[in-house]
Order: structure tokens, then sequence, then C-alpha cells
């Protein structure tokens, strides 16, 4: 069944824009669809393995630091 919604001229035409060959519905589909949360998209995005390794040591210090303010901060508790 179909429905009859409002938007904006702008968001009318970026709507436009952006869905190509395929019908309105499709693409408001497809854009509820990008937003799910699924991150298995993301699943072997860091193929660069010296990538990969500096971004591990990055969150590895991050986590270490914020445990160490933690146990300070309560400390004081």
């Amino acid at each position: 069944m179909a429905k009859l919604i409002a938007i904006r001229e702008e968001v009318y035409m970026k709507l436009r824009k952006l869905k190509g060959k395929q019908s309105f519905s499709a693409a408001i589909d497809s854009l509820i669809e990008s937003k799910s949360g699924d991150i298995s998209r993301y699943f072997g995005v860091w193929r660069n393995k010296k990538d990969l390794d500096k971004v591990e040591a990055e969150i590895s210090a991050s986590r270490k630091s914020f445990g160490v303010r933690r146990k300070s901060a309560l400390a004081g508790v």
C-alpha cells in the first residue's frame, strides 16, 4: 500500500539525486538499512596490517590511560 509523505524541496532534490535509477522507496529503504547499526559491513576494512597494528596500539594505550585515571579518581571516593 502506498503512503503519501511531505518533504522539503531541497530534501526531495537530494533524494532524487541520491536514488539514481532505483525507486524512491528503494532509496529510502537503503538509507534506513545503512543506519541500522549492522557493523558486519566493516569487517575486513583494515587490510593493511601496519595500519591495524597502529590502531590496536592506540586503543591499548588509551585503555591503559583510562584505567590509571579511573583508579586515581576512585581513590578520593
